[in-house]
């Protein structure tokens, strides 16, 4: 099976360091990637295009995140761009999360509790396990935003439970 990742210069294939490998079965078609990355909540209008998604969290440089993000971003034709934010100081993360551009933020360690109780709410998920990994925006029907955090490792878990356990059902 080829690599998800190519790490060197270039392969067989004609891909180049950082690329994804579209052929591999392990990758999913990026064509249906829209229904995960705009929440029904959050409809993009042509003057709310543009935005910044980030990586919050430490250390993070050795991150392929941004490689990944940029490829879905630009195979959907989302000029959105996606960036290590490096630090240990959540405050520095909020300016960025209030900023008119903000789409969305993955959260890593060592933010992935204590940045809870700066959103305005977290699902079910988030709220079970009392720790964030992403957050997105809702827009209520007045227009505000709210900044939302849940877990989509333990979606990831239970989902991978549900589809893989024979009678998952009466496991649990």
């Amino acid at each position: 099976m080829p690599p998800i990742m190519n790490g060197h210069s270039h392969n067989h294939q004609g891909f180049t360091d950082g690329d994804i490998d579209l052929t591999n079965p392990m990758v999913k078609d990026i064509s249906n990637t829209s229904q995960y990355i705009s929440s029904p909540t959050t409809q993009l209008t042509p003057q709310s295009r543009e935005g910044r998604t980030y990586l919050f969290g430490h250390p993070i440089a050795h991150s392929l995140s941004p490689v990944v993000h940029t490829n879905v971003f630009s195979s959907l034709s989302l000029p959105w761009t996606y960036t290590l934010h490096e630090s240990l100081s959540i405050p520095s993360f909020l300016d960025l999360l209030h900023r008119e551009d903000f789409r969305g933020s993955a959260v890593t360690m060592p933010h992935k509790v204590h940045i809870c109780k700066y959103l305005d709410g977290l699902t079910d998920e988030a709220e079970k396990v009392g720790a964030c990994n992403t957050v997105f925006i809702q827009t209520d029907e007045g227009g505000s935003k709210r900044y939302i955090g849940t877990n989509t490792d333990v979606i990831g878990i239970r989902e991978a439970f549900w589809r893989n356990v024979p009678n998952a059902a009466k496991v649990c």
